[in-house]
């Protein structure tokens, strides 16, 4: 499987891996590793930029990574707070390059004390230092100004956006609400982003509606215009998930919570952009506890729903190029899967039913799904998607419903069967280095026209989108 390195920077020494950590984000890593581990090996590495021993974030840095998750503190920009120049050069040479970003902070501060009675527009926010200078990201939240955490003036003057679930409006602004058992109910969207696709259910998408809240979130950005940051063909940043302050059930406050770029159209990386790092933390998750003994989110619990979302996150965020990989990859593993290789030589509907059947159960209809639902617009879907969706889920499609599924995936696997066979001295196949995928499909089409219609079809459609 491939590999999805994923660089956890932050300047706040409170959020560390150590579960003992006051903010400790072990179990967004642990819930991430988990919900992925069936398509591809998420590791992380936390690093924390201290200035007194500076791991800057440049291209040396950087070169390992595929995705670089932000949580800043700091609202300072002055170096080595904010990234000098040459640190921002790297990272937008590397998200040019495909690499995705996850930018957060928080409420905006003042330094000064007992500040919450005058104008708030001085505030600065956390996160500022590390995000707000960020290629195409920055732009997504607001570093100046309100919300802030004035949460001591009459309810009607505060600023703070609320998100936190509870029955009495006047009670919200608890700091402990939190860290108990009841995350927010995030409010209907027109249409499902792949980010909150939780699973299938009767062959239907259900959707993400749990996600930790807090007291005092940030506030994010919607672009009207895009400016010359942004490569030509990119679509806008579109809202994810958005959420609702409680405390004025009568003139309801709406927030946005989740903002997603996808710069795949363009050929640049994605980039997600959140209104609050507490969505992540530990304070925000230790009050829910549906584990199991191995401290996995039970299924089907709210817990369950917000570990998903993080392993939506790790996944989508992923260049586009190892998402092609992990996607073309799966037609390897089903042509090589043990109980497959059992039946070697056998016909191609026998075949076909045995790789679907051993893909399902051992990858997920639900996390199949996930890989091919990559886009925000359904009427946008990628022409390989379609076609992997179809053979592997048996989803229709007006581009191939001349043509028999279980032949045609049938036929691709046995194309890798010839392969495998095609020396004289024979080499297993699990150690025998195969071709690009994209070879054993043409391949397997041209096969399959023996036995199905539409072959030719399918073959005009599909080869512009393997080169």
């Amino acid at each position: 499987m491939e590999t999805i390195a994923i660089l956890l920077y932050t300047d706040f020494p409170w959020i560390a891996e150590n579960p003992e950590a006051i903010w400790s984000v072990d179990r967004l890593l642990s819930f991430t590793v988990l919900k992925t581990k069936a398509i591809a090996n998420v590791s992380f590495k936390v690093l924390l930029r201290d200035s007194t021993n500076l791991k800057r974030l440049d291209e040396t840095l950087l070169k390992d990574y595929q995705q670089l998750w932000l949580f800043g503190f700091i609202d300072r920009l002055d170096e080595p707070f904010g990234l000098s120049p040459e640190e921002l050069q790297d990272v937008s040479e590397w998200m040019n390059k495909g690499g995705g970003v996850l930018v957060t902070g928080d409420h905006s501060i003042s330094r000064r004390t007992n500040e919450c009675h005058t104008d708030h527009r001085d505030f600065k926010a956390h996160g500022r230092a590390l995000g707000s200078k960020i290629l195409r990201a920055g732009q997504l939240r607001d570093w100046e100004g309100p919300p802030t955490a004035c949460d001591n003036l009459d309810l009607p003057l505060r600023d703070n956006f609320n998100t936190q679930e509870g029955d009495d409006p006047n009670s919200l602004d608890d700091l402990l609400l939190q860290s108990d058992g009841l995350p927010q109910t995030l409010l209907d969207e027109p249409v499902m982003h792949p980010l909150f696709f939780w699973h299938v259910r009767d062959g239907r998408r259900i959707p993400i509606t749990k996600f930790p809240d807090h007291q005092h979130e940030g506030r994010l950005v919607r672009l009207e215009k895009l400016d010359d940051e942004w490569p030509e063909g990119s679509p806008k940043p579109v809202v994810a998930a958005r959420g609702r302050d409680k405390r004025f059930p009568k003139k309801p406050r709406v927030y946005d919570l989740v903002i997603a770029y996808d710069g795949f159209p363009a050929d640049v990386g994605r980039i997600v952009a959140d209104s609050s790092f507490h969505h992540y933390i530990k304070p925000n998750l230790v009050g829910l506890n549906s584990t199991d003994c191995f401290g996995n989110p039970i299924p089907d619990s709210d817990l369950d729903q917000i570990a998903q979302y993080y392993g939506n996150l790790a996944l989508w965020l992923t260049p586009k190029s190892i998402q092609r990989d992990i996607k073309l990859g799966l037609l390897s593993r089903a042509a090589l899967h043990p109980d497959v290789l059992e039946i070697w030589g056998t016909s191609k509907g026998q075949l076909s039913d045995t790789a679907t059947q051993s893909l399902q159960r051992e990858v997920g209809i639900s996390n199949l799904s996930r890989l091919f639902l990559p886009s925000f617009d359904p009427e946008k879907v990628d022409t390989l998607d379609a076609f992997l969706s179809w053979i592997f889920l048996g989803e229709n499609s007006d581009k191939f419903a001349l043509a028999d599924r279980r032949i045609i995936l049938g036929s691709i696997i046995q194309a890798f069967h010839i392969f495998l066979e095609s020396e004289e001295d024979y080499i297993p196949p699990w150690l025998k280095e195969l071709r690009e995928p994209e070879y054993f499909v043409v391949k397997g089409l041209e096969l399959a026209k023996a036995e199905t219609s539409g072959v030719d079809k399918i073959l005009d459609v599909i080869q512009p989108a393997l080169t």
